[in-house]
């Protein structure tokens, strides 16, 4: 399970005994959400690991003096600031990408509403992987990702799966209720 945000970043710190599994869990939450930002706004595609990279070497470079002070905002924030201005800097050396920055989605206004969605996917995609791991009958998770998630009807989800259309309907109120709980800790994990 990951940690509180807050006892992460205090984690990823020199003197700390699990700085290495910090590291890793640091990297678990935020690389997804770097990554499909900067599918998002153009990167191309065989860029993208260096601007996650860039951005995560550059984290860890300056997170010995980094001071998580919530009152000045949400890391959340900090973190797609360095994003972007990572973004910037590769748009900027590739003399190619100004002929077609006008065709590729701005670094401004707009990437508020794509980093908002990255980051909501990648608590979503958490909070279903824990609801998976909980539910360790198949049948029922089956039956909840069927419906909610590929949006299949409950008749036919329960013809498929051999159960009755009032199990479908029972596991899709049973996950709903687990996955709304493991999208609040997860969501509280990442700062929200």
């Amino acid at each position: 399970m990951f940690e509180t945000r807050a006892t992460l970043l205090m984690r990823l710190n020199p003197g700390s005994d699990s700085r290495e599994l910090a590291w890793e869990e640091f990297c678990t939450l935020y690389e997804p959400i770097i990554a499909g930002f900067a599918r998002r706004v153009g990167i191309p595609l065989d860029q993208i690991p260096d601007l996650v990279q860039q951005v995560l070497t550059g984290f860890f470079a300056v997170q010995p003096r980094f001071v998580y002070d919530p009152s000045a905002g949400r890391f959340r924030g900090y973190l797609k600031t360095c994003v972007i201005n990572e973004a910037r800097r590769i748009r900027d050396r590739d003399a190619a990408s100004r002929q077609r920055e006008r065709q590729r989605p701005r670094l401004d206004e707009e990437s508020d509403d794509r980093w908002d969605g990255e980051w909501e996917r990648q608590q979503l995609t958490l909070a279903v992987q824990r609801v998976r791991e909980h539910y360790k009958d198949n049948t029922t998770f089956a039956a909840f990702y069927a419906v909610v998630v590929l949006g299949r009807a409950p008749g036919e989800v329960a013809l498929d799966l051999g159960i009755s259309r009032d199990a479908v309907y029972q596991a899709r109120t049973r996950l709903l209720a687990r996955l709304r709980l493991e999208l609040a800790h997860v969501a509280s994990q990442m700062g929200e």
